[in-house]
């Protein structure tokens, strides 16, 4: 594994784990790292696999179908929290952060776990 591969999977475990802490606190705050976990781990994927550090969500998101369509096995349902995640996020930091609920925030946090742990696997078995 590249050393920037396991910088960003070290970045995605780190934005997991705050978003379970804050969870409680801030449904918002929660899903805004949930969706930053899920992020960091395509861009390791993306990195390892095709030596492409996207910075925006577009080019993540554009890169991981790329990825998919090219026959890289992921669930496609994986995949939804690019956009359900984003959303969140978008609402959090621009929109109305009170309305994200605390089952929101979980299930987006659930979302970022199950996509994190498919990237470590695909990562830690190549072939």
């Amino acid at each position: 594994m590249k050393p920037e591969t396991a910088d960003a999977l070290e970045h995605a475990r780190e934005h997991l784990a705050i978003a379970r802490k804050v969870l409680a606190v801030s449904a918002s705050a929660a899903g805004r790292e949930a969706y930053l976990a899920a992020l960091a781990a395509a861009r390791g994927l993306t990195f390892e696999l095709l030596n492409k550090g996207p910075k925006t969500h577009r080019g993540v998101k554009t890169l991981m179908h790329e990825l998919v369509r090219d026959g890289l096995n992921i669930e496609p349902h994986l995949l939804s929290i690019f956009d359900e995640g984003f959303d969140l996020k978008v609402e959090a930091d621009y929109g109305d952060p009170a309305s994200i609920d605390a089952l929101r925030a979980q299930q987006t946090i659930n979302m970022a776990d199950a996509f994190i742990a498919r990237v470590e696997h695909i990562l830690s078995n190549p072939n």
